[in-house]
């Protein structure tokens, strides 16, 4: 005797898959916009963006939206920076999950933060939370990093 199963199939309509492919290309070329960014323009003129202030009291996606959203976003760029043909490292994948989320007005924070290794070696990491979710930049980021800056954007319902 066979057992009927109620799963909903995963595979994604031709729609949603044009909808994905033109994400990624805008995800592509985001990671090349920013890394051309770090690379000519200095650090203090794009970072008075990121300061403003963007609290905004309508429209916003809701929590669950938001979770998956930020989600989707962090996977898809992290897998896009490992094709680039230039280094996307953490700081221009930072940049792009921050710019993404702002259009979608998904509150987020984006952390920079310094550390020393054991052989008195300096790094700085930089990483995009949504809540307590890590969106892009590790996991443990916050235990290994001493938080330099954090970047903040609220959206209130």
């Amino acid at each position: 005797m066979q057992q009927k199963t109620n799963h909903k199939s995963h595979r994604l309509t031709v729609l949603q898959t044009i909808r994905r492919i033109s994400f990624a290309i805008i995800i592509f070329m985001l990671l090349g916009l920013f890394q051309l960014l770090i690379l000519v323009v200095p650090f203090h003129f794009y970072a008075r963006k990121l300061d403003k202030k963007y609290t905004i009291d309508a429209n916003h996606v809701d929590n669950r939206l938001a979770s998956g959203y930020s989600r989707l976003i962090g996977r898809m760029v992290t897998n896009i920076a490992k094709i680039t043909p230039w280094p996307s490292k953490c700081l221009v994948q930072a940049l792009t999950v921050k710019f993404l989320l702002r259009k979608l007005r998904i509150s987020s924070e984006m952390f920079i933060g310094v550390a020393i290794d054991d052989e008195q070696k300096f790094s700085a990491h930089t990483w995009v939370n949504v809540g307590e979710f890590t969106v892009v930049g590790g996991v443990n980021s916050a235990d290994k990093f001493k938080v330099m800056k954090i970047f903040k954007d609220t959206y209130d319902c």
